[in-house]
């Protein structure tokens, strides 16, 4: 396990590109403030040190914050390359999971809600246990949005609100469909009494 005294005394990281840069070189053949590591085939930068392989992201953490991440690394922006800090943040593996991209024939743009063209409604799903559980249908696309934000929560993954495509468009949108600020709290409420948490979800 690299120590942070080694990591560095050998490399330097820039917090604004995010690349790893070699100060002290382990290898004669590589030259110093050459470019540290390359991209896998799954898009992560890997680092190869005494031997070892490290994630770029896991090592940009310990060299801004001091410290090996217990936890996840979550890139913001999804792109797995992108290593400059304020891209970077500490989460679960819950919420990490949930900041995956969103399927490539979603055409709603929130997961867990697409649109059944045949029965012109909206179908509301979630994954528990590696299972895929049916939520329900709506109609309106608001209410969907509600009711897939209240399932995330029934799950307790009101922690991961952030990485929630839901969330997000209940704070950006639903405020415009109706009058009042803090109704988008209350429409959220009254879907968590309407779906109960204790079936089919547990």
């Amino acid at each position: 396990m690299i120590t942070y005294k080694q990591l560095k005394y050998h490399f330097t990281y820039n917090e604004l590109t995010g690349y790893f840069y070699w100060r002290n070189p382990t290898n004669k053949s590589i030259k110093v403030n050459s470019i540290a590591g390359h991209r896998s085939k799954v898009g992560y930068i890997r680092i190869v040190f005494n031997n070892r392989a490290y994630l770029a992201h896991r090592l940009a953490w310990f060299y801004v914050h001091g410290y090996m991440p217990e936890n996840d690394i979550d890139h913001e922006d999804r792109i797995k390359y992108h290593n400059w800090i304020s891209n970077l943040r500490e989460i679960s593996k819950q919420c990490n999971l949930q900041n995956c991209n969103i399927q490539k024939n979603n055409k709603t743009g929130i997961t867990g809600v697409c649109y059944h063209k045949k029965r012109k409604t909206h179908i509301v799903y979630i994954r528990k246990n590696k299972k895929t559980v049916q939520i329900g249908y709506c109609k309106d696309f608001v209410e969907a949005v509600c009711m897939r934000l209240a399932a995330e929560q029934c799950l307790g993954w009101d922690k991961c609100n952030l990485n929630s495509s839901a969330y997000q468009y209940v704070e950006e949108n639903v405020q415009k469909y109706y009058c009042h600020f803090e109704l988008r709290y209350a429409i959220v409420q009254s879907k968590l009494d309407e779906i109960p948490c204790v079936m089919p979800l547990k």
